[in-house]
């Protein structure tokens, strides 16, 4: 690994955020994100694979977190949307990364992003239900890697 994923998520939340907000494009958010500042100190590959991974697979993963939600997707704020994806998409993706370790990310990325309560706000049952169903019935059968 060449960079830091703590970085890497960072800024795939600020894509992520303006894809859920100006429907960019995977590719345009990524060119984007190389002027970002810490862009260099990312783990640029795992930045691609959280970008792509949640815009070529959006429809898929919130079905797969609806049922953990305890408020439609629509009422969700774009940084808590990008989050959850996120989120969804690494614990499908990454198996050998611990699912505390992904969770732990979302929430500190929530307090700095959006504000002291999103992290917490989001659903208790989410966040402890959805990395225990993922794996599972995810990675079988929803990611593409080949889009990834």
């Amino acid at each position: 690994m060449t960079g830091s994923r703590r970085g890497s998520r960072g800024l795939a939340l600020q894509g992520l955020y303006q894809w859920l907000v100006n429907a960019s494009d995977a590719d345009d958010i990524l060119a984007q994100i190389r002027d970002m500042d810490g862009y260099a100190k990312a783990d640029q590959a795992y930045l691609k694979l959280l970008v792509r991974g949640v815009v070529f697979n959006a429809d898929a993963l919130r079905e797969r977190i609806r049922p953990y939600l305890d408020r439609p997707t629509k009422s969700l704020s774009p940084i808590e949307h990008a989050l959850l994806l996120m989120a969804a998409c690494e614990l499908a993706t990454q198996p050998g990364t611990p699912y505390r370790v992904v969770i732990n990310e979302a929430v500190e990325l929530a307090k700095s992003y959006g504000g002291a309560r999103t992290g917490t706000s989001m659903s208790m049952g989410c966040w402890t239900n959805l990395p225990r169903n993922i794996a599972s019935a995810f990675t079988r059968s929803v990611i593409k890697p080949s889009r990834v």
